[in-house]
């Protein structure tokens, strides 16, 4: 069995705090855990202390993981065109790889920027959503996500101008 001390504060019935503690079966746990490995993130992907405790699964995003993962967020929120809105999200991760080959982006967006896109916006009716998803890919400090820094340490402005361009040419804001 498996003793994991959360230390989360519970509140027992007579009033007193404790910490939490789960205690279930190791046949019952599964760590997920996830890593960006690189030079640019100062994480080598085969250090022993990571090869010792996880089985490693490179997944690279690609257009169809993009359309299941993204469009199936996007379902569950219950946004008809979610078809529409997933096709407009891998043209723009396509464009974003060339401009990635290119040297106009330095990386390229992941699912996971893209579910963060999509969550922020889930409160919205459908009506808005692509107004929505529009004004959260440029959003200050997302404008950024894809893009160097340049020789004085700020984020190199013609990388942004590149992904501010794709977004609009993918997700148009309208009124």
């Amino acid at each position: 069995k498996l003793l994991l001390q959360t230390g989360r504060p519970i509140t027992g019935a007579s009033g007193d705090v404790y910490l939490e503690e789960l205690i279930a079966p190791m046949e019952n746990i599964t760590i997920i855990g996830t890593q960006n490995v690189g030079p640019k993130f100062d994480c080598e992907p085969d250090s022993p202390a990571i090869r010792a405790r996880f089985k490693s699964i490179y997944v690279q995003t690609d257009a169809k993981l993009i359309g299941s993962v993204v469009g199936e967020r996007m379902k569950e929120i219950g946004w008809k065109s979610h078809a529409k809105i997933n096709t407009q999200f891998v043209k723009l991760w396509r464009d974003a790889k060339k401009a990635q080959e290119k040297s106009l982006l330095d990386l390229v967006p992941s699912i996971r920027e893209f579910l963060h896109v999509v969550n922020q916006c889930s409160h919205m009716p459908e009506s808005a959503a692509m107004k929505g998803i529009a004004d959260e890919l440029v959003d200050d400090g997302n404008d950024q996500w894809f893009v160097a820094d340049g020789h004085d340490g700020a984020p190199m402005k013609d990388q942004i101008n590149t992904w501010k361009d794709l977004c609009k040419k993918h997700f148009p804001r309208t009124v």
